[in-house]
């Protein structure tokens, strides 16, 4: 399963890749120097976070099994939210006034 998300105008690039048991999220914004990974395998669970002058904001909640990852841009009508409950994944994708291109 893998989901892409690419902004050409704002050099955006959300990326989700699952495989097997382990599971990785990575956020990279080129032009902001801004990079969010996220790295799963087996117990160990990592959550970096790097902001440089831009309102970004990633949050990362995880409670027992069910686990939520939300990624919010302001100033800009872009969202995006993965949430993982229990085996099934769920993945939603808004759009608002903002040009966007979903592979």
């Amino acid at each position: 399963m893998q989901l892409v998300h690419i902004r050409a105008e704002c050099s955006i690039l959300v990326a989700h890749a699952l495989a097997k048991c382990p599971m990785q999220v990575a956020h990279i914004r080129t032009k902001c120097s801004i990079q969010v990974v996220h790295s799963r395998a087996k117990r160990p669970m990592q959550v970096s976070n790097i902001k440089t002058s831009c309102p970004m904001q990633v949050v990362h909640i995880r409670s027992k099994c069910p686990m939520p990852v939300i990624h919010i841009r302001t100033k800009c009508p872009m969202q995006v939210v993965h949430i993982r409950t229990k085996c099934r994944m769920q993945i939603v994708h808004n759009r608002a006034k903002c040009p966007r291109q979903v592979v």
